[in-house]
């Protein structure tokens, strides 16, 4: 089966922070139960498209896609240790989380962006590209 990877980025970049305000803007467990359930959800299925890219790409090739893959990896691992400690700073100088968190879930939209400026790669984008030059 064939699939493309852009709307998975751009898709989850979108998402992740509308659910991830979901998650903190109220106690009702009525928005807080959906929002965390979607949250996980779309925070998770976009890293093996994610991880995948590099493979296919041929700008990229075979060779070289262990080191795009730990990259990815390192920043992702960077980030998750950083972001806490800015929200963490953020509440400190305002008093609420909510700051700093809301700072945090817009940074997925860079995810979003990202989505959009990277070509579609694998047989989908193989596919195209041999219509195309027909």
């Amino acid at each position: 089966m064939l699939f493309r990877s852009r709307p998975f980025l751009v898709g989850a970049g979108l998402l992740m922070p509308l659910t991830a305000f979901g998650c903190f803007v109220t106690p009702a467990p009525m928005v807080l139960l959906p929002s965390l359930v979607l949250f996980g959800l779309v925070s998770t299925v976009f890293v093996p498209v994610m991880l995948t890219i590099p493979m296919e790409a041929p700008q990229i090739g075979p060779t070289r896609a262990g080191v795009a893959v730990s990259v990815i990896l390192a920043a992702g691992n960077l980030s998750g240790f950083v972001a806490p400690l800015l929200v963490g700073a953020v509440r400190d100088a305002t008093g609420t989380f909510a700051v700093g968190l809301g700072g945090a879930a817009l940074l997925a939209l860079v995810l979003a962006v990202s989505g959009l400026l990277v070509p579609e790669t694998g047989p989908v984008a193989a596919k195209a590209e041999a219509a195309r030059s027909v």
